[in-house]
């Protein structure tokens, strides 16, 4: 018996596109088509797509989800066609000043969200201030948070939490564990990182509040002279309930 021939790769609107593949990722553009983000590589708008183009010409399966809508594609010569109209070529100087128009916009806002997380960061830092000893501070809290409200799987799959901090620990470790106790102990830290939330480039944002203030903690903390053993005796005694 004679093997069915596979459909020529340029073929329209028939099985040759829309035919359902074992592995969608594999499925190629065919040669003479354009995908819709290819179109928007070009100028076009969702609503000239539509507008100009129509349904597609043909589709095939998502090649990155199984259970999503199939891809559409659209012949190549076809878009070039209309993209030669002056009606197109005005439609597309129109999108592209609006567009640029938002992405001004949105630079400037982004702009000012980065501005108001380093105001913060510098209303914050001016509030800064260490107890006794700030490393065994963090000590604590770090054994008292996997004791008591740790979020590690194992203290809720198997009830406990092994982790555990001493003085004894790597450098390293003690001083990130001290900068982050000192961060999160700053009143209104957290209400200052939520002010951030929902602004145009508040990601970027989020990292600049807390950089900066991690930044002046360690300055802070470099500029200290080193605690006592009478001072962190002293400050053990004080944290006894």
């Amino acid at each position: 018996m004679t093997p069915p021939q596979s459909p020529p790769a340029g073929a329209v609107g028939g099985r040759a596109l829309t035919e359902t593949v074992a592995r969608p990722r594999a499925a190629a553009i065919p040669e003479g088509y354009l995908t819709m983000s290819g179109l928007r590589e070009r100028g076009w708008t969702d609503a000239m797509i539509r507008d100009y183009l129509g349904d597609p010409d043909a589709t095939r399966p998502n090649p990155r989800y199984w259970s999503a809508a199939p891809m559409k594609l659209y012949l190549a010569d076809r878009a070039a066609t209309a993209e030669a109209t002056p009606e197109w070529a005005r439609r597309k100087a129109l999108g592209d000043r609006r567009r640029a128009a938002g992405e001004a916009v949105a630079a400037r806002k982004r702009a000012e969200t980065q501005a108001l997380a380093r105001q913060l960061a510098a209303d914050l830092v001016a509030t800064l201030a260490f107890p006794a000893d700030p490393r065994q501070a963090a000590i604590d809290a770090y054994n008292d948070w996997h004791s008591t409200a740790c979020t590690c799987p194992g203290w809720h799959e198997l009830g406990f939490c092994d982790k555990h901090a001493a003085a004894s620990d790597p450098p390293e470790f003690l001083h990130r564990i001290t900068v982050n106790h000192a961060r999160h102990e700053l009143p209104g830290y957290d209400r200052a990182d939520n002010r951030l939330a929902g602004r145009v480039g508040h990601q970027d944002a989020h990292e600049i509040l807390r950089a900066a203030v991690n930044a002046a903690i360690e300055a802070k903390l470099a500029a200290r002279p080193p605690v006592t053993p009478k001072e962190a005796a002293e400050a053990r005694r004080m944290d006894i309930p």
